[in-house]
């Protein structure tokens, strides 16, 4: 079985594929642990700016826990060696801030009505809808 993970892009735009190589028993607790992985094991945002490419890379985040839902914010930093004067004067972002967020509720519903475990994993697991997700790029003047 094989997903395409449409919010991992490469340079060229072509989305990330998961291959499943192995039965997975999907349930609510699964998705929980999967939106966890996806909030907290990014370790690179890109993004493109003014035709710059720009990589921004783990800084500090916070995550808070609880049983029915997740919450991830995070602070990612271009890496400085990059920045030069033409990044200065192009008022470029360095700083990519982002909020993540996750329901039990909303991820319980999600499994009782897909129609079928397949549906399930690739519909909502390894959709575009299983956590929100929200990047703000900003310039970061204290630097």
């Amino acid at each position: 079985m094989e997903f395409k993970l449409a919010w991992e892009k490469t340079f060229q735009g072509k989305s990330a594929i998961f291959k499943q190589s192995n039965l997975i028993r999907p349930t609510p607790a699964l998705g929980r642990k999967i939106a966890l992985l996806k909030m907290t094991e990014i370790s690179l945002i890109s993004g493109d700016f003014q035709d710059t490419p720009i990589l921004f890379y783990p800084w500090l985040w916070i995550l808070f826990d609880d049983t029915a839902k997740l919450e991830f914010y995070g602070i990612y930093k271009m890496n400085e060696e990059h920045r030069d004067n033409d990044f200065e004067e192009n008022n470029l972002p360095s700083v990519c801030l982002r909020k993540c967020f996750w329901s039990m509720a909303r991820e319980q519903q999600a499994y009782q009505d897909a129609e079928n475990n397949s549906v399930y994993l690739k519909s909502h697991l390894f959709g575009e809808n299983h956590i929100t997700s929200n990047n703000i790029f900003v310039r970061d003047k204290f630097a």
